[in-house]
């Protein structure tokens, strides 16, 4: 088994790293403004190990260690070709893509864009914050995978790269809220919470296609994975 200390907080400047929404950043406006919705993924990002955040400001922000303290990083933001600060569905989990899926060159980024569309965000040059493509991930039948909704309904949802059927093809697992289910899945009239789901890749690794959303449940009683 696994036994872990008590948790200790990144910093930078030697503060603790905490982002919120503020006065303006929240898409619910003040009263939300104390909440940060950080959702973390950890990889590595031109060589380095690094992590990346998305928050309730829907800011796509790197983080890679400053010197010898592992816990003391620099944050940049990713950006889009023209340097303006980049904007994608805010409350969502990206996850690190490796070269060759979807086409891509080099090392990109899987999330959702800022119409909740699910696409991969290719770097101007491997470890640039520059994003400068999004090629958006479709469904078997040419429409575009869209997991939420917009204003309160964006993003939400957490994303992961990986091949879950062992078909040399990448699949993405991810899990989302019952109020964003609607989008993504339409045969059941009553949603449960929080729930797991998977798109199975139907086309190939340099070309992926997807079928329509999955939940996952548990084998031995063929119920869902509920998460409250």
């Amino acid at each position: 088994r696994y036994v872990y200390r008590a948790p200790e907080p990144f910093t930078a400047g030697g503060r603790p790293i905490c982002l919120k929404g503020g006065d303006s950043g929240s898409l619910q406006g003040k009263v939300e403004k104390i909440w940060g919705y950080v959702k973390v993924a950890a990889g590595r990002w031109g060589g380095e190990k690094a992590l990346v955040t998305v928050d309730i400001t829907g800011d796509l922000l790197l983080h890679v260690r400053a010197g010898a303290d592992p816990l003391e990083l620099k944050t940049r933001p990713f950006t889009r070709a023209n340097g303006a600060k980049l904007k994608i569905a805010w409350r969502s989990r990206v996850d690190f893509v490796p070269a060759g899926f979807a086409g891509v060159p080099r090392p990109s980024l899987l999330l959702q864009d800022i119409d909740n569309d699910l696409a991969v965000a290719v770097p101007e040059a491997e470890g640039s914050l520059a994003l400068v493509k999004f090629e958006k991930l479709r469904y078997d039948d040419g429409t575009t995978v869209r997991l939420s909704g917009i204003n309160r309904l964006s993003g939400r949802c957490h994303v992961s790269l990986v091949d879950w059927d062992g078909d040399g093809r990448e699949d993405i697992v991810f899990g989302n809220n019952g109020s964003c289910q609607k989008y993504f899945e339409k045969t059941v009239k009553r949603k449960p919470n929080a729930s797991s789901f998977i798109l199975l890749n139907v086309g190939t690794r340099e070309a992926p296609r997807y079928a329509e959303a999955l939940p996952l449940v548990l084998k031995a009683s063929g119920k869902r994975l509920v998460f409250g």
